[in-house]
């Protein structure tokens, strides 16, 4: 019997030493729950206010005509593509913020080509190469030469 409560002793010291380091890490799982609801919150926050601002921004653009409208229109929906991607990778892993940031160039680039449709001849192809360097993630220098992000040139 001796033998008997002894390994109950032991086995009651071992459960309170469990419980007693599984404390911190059930209330650090709580703790990662709740960041991840307020993510989850603040996700759908920023969203929200990106689709009313476009909704107001497309209003100011009824009465403007021809290209000026359109450029308004494609501003309208880059600003608002830029806010959800910034939304989503301020919540999502480093594959989300690459992703966010080829879908802002693409959202630049796409007014970008908008407003070169009011130009014509070699102004136009300048304006539509400058377009495509802002879609790959290309800079244009004053000296008119593309500089990739890696930094090297290209003629």
């Amino acid at each position: 019997m001796h033998s008997y409560v002894k390994s109950m002793g032991a086995a009651f010291s071992a459960a309170v030493l469990g419980l007693a380091f599984a404390g911190p890490g059930i209330a650090a799982d709580k703790v990662e729950r709740n960041a991840d609801r307020q993510a989850k919150a603040d996700y759908k926050a920023a969203v929200k206010r990106a689709d009313s601002d476009y909704k107001v921004a497309v209003e100011r653009c009824k009465p403007m005509s021809g290209n000026e409208r359109d450029v308004c229109r494609k501003e309208a929906k880059a600003n608002q593509k830029k806010a959800k991607a910034d939304a989503k990778a301020s919540r999502d892993s480093q594959h989300a913020k690459a992703e966010a940031g080829h879908e802002k160039r693409e959202a630049t680039a796409s007014v970008q080509r908008e407003r070169c449709d009011n130009l014509t001849g070699k102004a136009k192809d300048d304006c539509q190469a400058r377009a495509r360097d802002i879609e790959r993630g290309a800079a244009v220098g004053s000296t008119g030469r593309t500089e990739t992000p890696a930094g090297t040139r290209k003629q």
